[in-house]
């Protein structure tokens, strides 16, 4: 069997989270396969009585609602990665993201991301992170403006 020039499902991750440190969020649309879904955790009940249901939109869609974000930070958004592991199509990531927002606030969250992985593009994406922390931050005055 000859070598396949599809980078790994590891590889296809990594670059895919770096573009979020090098250019704006949307070039990460190049790492989508077409009807790539993103899912992002959440309770349907700030009491935590309900099922954590989430929300899944389109992988450009979400893209799409972060670059706003990520607009109101000067200094744009710093991503590390602390762990990246890899079984077969799907990889983990462990990322922390940090940003500075005029005038004096730092969004600083620690994420869980699930990647899954085919013929070297992304087929879905399952965002897990401080629900709490990031509705306060971003529904307060930061982003009513």
């Amino acid at each position: 069997m000859a070598p396949s020039d599809t980078p790994t499902p590891r590889e296809v991750v990594t670059a895919f989270m770096e573009t979020w440190r090098d250019r704006p969020l949307h070039d990460g649309a190049a790492f989508l396969a077409p009807g790539a879904t993103a899912w992002l955790a959440h309770a349907a009940g700030a009491g935590g009585t309900e099922p954590n249901t989430g929300t899944t939109f389109s992988g450009q869609r979400w893209l799409e609602l972060l670059q706003p974000i990520v607009d109101r930070m000067p200094g744009g958004l710093t991503v590390h990665l602390h762990r990246v592991v890899a079984d077969g199509a799907w990889v983990v990531v462990d990322t922390e993201s940090r940003g500075e927002v005029p005038p004096s606030s730092v969004y600083n969250m620690r994420y869980t991301f699930w990647f899954h992985v085919e013929d070297g593009l992304v087929t879905e994406l399952r965002q897990f992170f401080d629900t709490k922390y990031g509705e306060q931050f971003f529904l307060d005055a930061h982003f009513t403006h």
